[in-house]
């Protein structure tokens, strides 16, 4: 009988129904916390930051295999910023930077095998300006079929993706992350001046998202996890109030600070990763010993 009211809630409602959903049945590894997991690329010609589609398949076995419970990122938002005071213990958020198409062709298909949600931070621009010279980025329609089957995309930024000139000798920073160096005007840029460029392109992200894709909340991922105190603030302004990092760690709530484990490295194992996350078991949930 719950196996069939699980079944037609997913057939028309379009949710994800939890990969595991009898918590009293699992190890417990932390409770009222969680992880978040960070990839790229899912694809067969490995890069740097890519991972196979094997591999990418053992990492989502691999997690309800171990009683890990992939909660979506809304979810996750709500806990961090106290609108929801419960999530299932061994809380996992599946995160994506860069809204590369093989999201769509090769992560999404996995994902549905697993009925698990994920979310991916999306480059705009590159979305929403078609450029032949740079690896495919996902499309509009893309994401919305997505949308429908428990993914979601939120903010890369608009096009703050990259690094630039800092000063007159050239050294170069995340463009997010402080004032850039204005070759034309031969100087830094103003405090005034740094503000208003990350608000237009924030503004903008966010204004493309929530019209083409009905989003009705706004999350960041900020850009090799770079950012600053007036980044916050205009973030804040923009009623943003969870920022994605790359900063390594487990999250608990409170913090709108999320860190992540880079788990969409090139030949990083299902048992590799199962290791690192287990760097964060919380020793005070293990079943008390028996004599």
């Amino acid at each position: 009988m719950l196996k069939s009211l699980l079944l037609f809630l997913l057939l028309t409602t379009n949710t994800v129904v939890p990969a595991n959903d009898h918590y009293e049945n699992q190890p417990i590894h932390y409770q009222d916390k969680a992880l978040v997991l960070m990839y790229h690329e899912v694809k067969n010609n490995n890069g740097s930051i890519a991972v196979s589609t094997d591999q990418f398949d053992k990492h989502l076995s691999m997690l309800k295999a171990n009683g890990y419970n992939v909660i979506s990122i809304e979810q996750f938002d709500d806990f961090m910023t106290g609108k929801e005071k419960k999530i299932p213990p061994n809380a996992v958020v599946l995160t994506f930077d860069d809204g590369y198409e093989d999201f769509y062709e090769n992560a999404y298909p996995i994902l549905q095998k697993y009925k698990m949600p994920a979310t991916n931070f999306i480059i705009v621009k590159s979305t929403d300006v078609y450029n032949p010279d740079i690896i495919p980025h996902m499309t509009w329609e893309q994401m919305v079929e997505m949308r429908k089957n428990g993914m979601s995309f939120y903010s890369h930024t608009y096009d703050s993706h990259k690094y630039v000139a800092v000063n007159s000798k050239g050294t170069t920073a995340p463009l997010l992350g402080g004032p850039i160096y204005l070759p034309d005007k031969q100087r830094v840029e103003t405090q005034e001046e740094y503000y208003d460029r990350i608000k237009e392109d924030l503004s903008k992200a966010n204004d493309l998202l929530n019209s083409k894709l009905g989003n009705t909340r706004n999350i960041i991922s900020f850009p090799y996890g770079s950012f600053s105190d007036t980044t916050i603030q205009v973030s804040k302004e923009l009623d943003m109030h969870l920022y994605i990092t790359i900063k390594e760690g487990i999250n608990k709530p409170g913090d709108p600070v999320a860190t992540r484990i880079n788990a969409g490295k090139r030949d990083f194992s299902a048992e590799e990763l199962l290791a690192k996350m287990k760097e964060y078991d919380d020793p005070s949930t293990a079943p008390a010993a028996t004599k």
